[in-house]
């Protein structure tokens, strides 16, 4: 449409002087018309443009949208946590790529945010509806993911410090596991050695207090992994369970063998202080007899009766000698059984314990045969030929008795050697009162040149 084309017309119908004036009007239309034709061109850029950009953006929310879906997918997609250190760690860092996505994505989520609030500011109410919803989802959306996300780190995390705790804890109880084995295997055999067990059961004490202060690391070792078999992906389930069987049999093993060594140590400690006691006490009564022995010095050689009381004092002593006789045998057999007990080197030392043991046995029945022959002869010397000779004749028929053929001497090697003993004793003495037998024979020649004829007779008979 032109307004030139109806010139003609308007100046035939005019046909006045007005023309110039209407003219003047049309040309003003005109340039009116074509600012409006112009600007309505314009508007209509703008408005292409607009329709472009909000495509743009809307696209962008939807692609946002629709990688969201995607994340959410992945974070409602459960499985079981790593009961392991390294499944749990590497569950954590496959998450922490999707995690660290996130965090990355974050400024473009706010951005779109930001920029479709500038556009609902310029909209006029009610016409930007649908990008309010849009932009109301993705901010629902975001704000959803970004709270699963971080709950499902910090179970990552806390699954990946649980793994890794049980499992350095299980470690480090089976280093002590191995080293308690080791311990038990290594000990020592069972001394007999009265202060050599005490100190193995000291020793043993202080690893039983440790085996105690274990059991509690034991039962949250089971706890903490009975809690991961419950929360932990099967292959994980079967490992952690395989492991626990079998700290738990090497726990009960050697909490056995403990409770054994303690049995072994408390049995040798009792046998061990039942021989050390009683060869302590009978080295000391020995000890004391042999003091008492020694000094012959005060042996009275005038006084008839001091020296018949003293034969009598000293006749008690020997029978109690004679009651520490079984004593003596008993431990000397049962040194010997220790001997065979006890780990080698004890030997040595139980062998010098019962060796020391019959030395003082020896000393103090030597002493006594010497002091009771030295009381007979001074008996004797006092001039009481009588009572010297009785005593001698009692003397010769008790070992005469002793002396019987009958007798067993057969048995082990421990009873035969104590006969053995015994009879190598009897010999010595036989042989020292052999100067009392020619005293007693001398002094019934002396008598015998004085005596009357009665008496000769008695004192040949007592003779022969």
């Amino acid at each position: 449409f032109d307004v030139h084309d109806f010139t003609p017309m308007f100046f035939s119908i005019l046909g006045s002087t007005e023309a110039s004036q209407t003219q003047g009007k049309l040309n003003e239309l005109n340039s009116k018309w074509n600012n409006l034709l112009a600007k309505a061109e314009g508007r209509q850029g703008e408005l292409e443009d607009a329709l472009r950009e909000a495509q743009a953006f809307n696209a962008e929310i939807q692609d946002m949208l629709s990688w969201l879906n995607d994340v959410d997918s992945a974070l409602s997609t459960s499985k079981p946590v790593g009961g392991l250190p390294e499944t749990a760690k590497d569950q954590l860092d496959r998450f922490m790529e999707v995690y660290l996505e996130l965090e990355k994505t974050s400024p473009k989520v706010e951005d779109l945010l930001g920029r479709g609030n500038e556009y609902l500011k310029k909209s006029k109410d009610g016409a930007a509806a649908n990008l309010q919803n849009n932009l109301r989802t993705l901010k629902s959306r975001w704000d959803n993911i970004l709270t699963r996300a971080n709950d499902k780190k910090i179970k990552l995390e806390i699954a990946l410090k649980e793994a890794t705790e049980f499992h350095e804890a299980l470690q480090a109880f089976i280093d002590w596991l191995t080293n308690a084995e080791k311990t038990l295997a290594n000990l020592k055999p069972v001394s007999r050695v009265l202060e050599t067990i005490m100190t193995q059961i000291e020793e043993h004490k202080e690893f039983q207090n440790e085996v105690s202060s274990q059991r509690e690391t034991m039962l949250s070792l089971d706890k903490k992994g009975t809690h991961l078999k419950y929360f932990s992906q099967k292959q994980d389930v079967i490992l952690i369970k395989n492991l626990l069987v079998s700290v738990q049999h090497r726990w009960e093993k050697v909490v056995s063998k403990s409770a054994e060594r303690t049995r072994a140590l408390d049995y040798g400690y009792k046998e061990a202080k039942e021989f050390h006691e009683a060869w302590e006490f009978l080295c000391g009564w020995l000890d004391n007899a042999a003091i008492e022995l020694q000094d012959m010095s005060n042996i009275n050689k005038n006084d008839p009766a001091k020296i018949k009381k003293d034969i009598e004092r000293h006749k008690e002593f020997q029978k109690e000698l004679s009651g520490k006789q079984p004593m003596y045998d008993s431990i000397c057999k049962n040194g010997k059984t220790l001997q065979t007990k006890a780990p080698k080197p004890d030997e040595p030392v139980i062998k010098q314990m019962l060796v020391e043991l019959k030395n003082k046995w020896l000393n103090v029945c030597n002493l006594s045969v010497e002091k009771q022959r030295l009381l007979e002869q001074a008996l004797l010397l006092s001039g009481q030929f009588k009572d010297a000779l009785k005593g001698l004749m009692d003397w010769l028929n008790k070992m005469a008795n002793a002396m019987d053929d009958k007798g067993p001497v057969h048995g082990d090697l421990d009873t035969v050697m104590s006969l053995d003993e015994k009879h190598k004793g009897f010999i010595a003495e036989l042989e020292g009162r052999t100067e009392q037998v020619d005293t007693i024979k001398q002094t019934a020649e002396d008598l015998l040149k004085t005596a009357d004829k009665e008496d000769s007779v008695k004192i040949k008979a007592q003779v022969i």
